[in-house]
């Protein structure tokens, strides 16, 4: 039995879809446009005053972080940053809210870091987001306590 190969994803619509997920997580308190801001809401995820979103929330957005990780082609820098922080992000708030899940050994917080290492390496210097990351770092050094 043949089977048809998997079509690809169309990843500038998960962007935009991450986006319009990130925007609702924060309550549209932080204007970002285009996929190219979506460290912004990112970012507002991680400070006290925004309220934490539920796990099946968190959990849909780490589905499509991922989804826009693994489905990128990596040939702009800059974006390729953005969708790992997102990514590291949405990591670190599952990790936050379960701790590890069902085996206590098992946590999300390496991943998020290796994420967040991942950005850190693709972004240009200059790049805006750059400055996010660097503010974020508080959050993923003591995972506990939000930036």
């Amino acid at each position: 039995m043949r089977t048809r190969p998997a079509s690809p994803a169309d990843v500038g619509a998960l962007r935009f879809a991450l986006l319009d997920t990130l925007t609702s997580l924060t309550g549209d308190a932080v204007e970002a446009d285009t996929p190219a801001a979506a460290h912004l809401p990112a970012a507002a995820l991680l400070h006290p005053a925004t309220p934490t979103p539920g796990s099946d929330r968190v959990d849909d957005l780490v589905a499509l972080a991922t989804a826009v990780v693994h489905g990128a082609d990596g040939h702009d820098p800059a974006t390729t940053g953005v969708d790992h922080f997102v990514l590291a992000v949405a990591l670190l708030l599952r990790h936050r809210l379960d701790d590890g899940g069902w085996d206590t050994d098992l946590t999300d917080l390496p991943s998020a870091v290796a994420h967040l290492h991942a950005a850190m390496a693709a972004l240009p210097p200059r790049h805006p987001a750059a400055k996010t990351i660097i503010e974020a770092l508080p959050a993923f050094l003591d995972p506990g306590r939000p930036s």
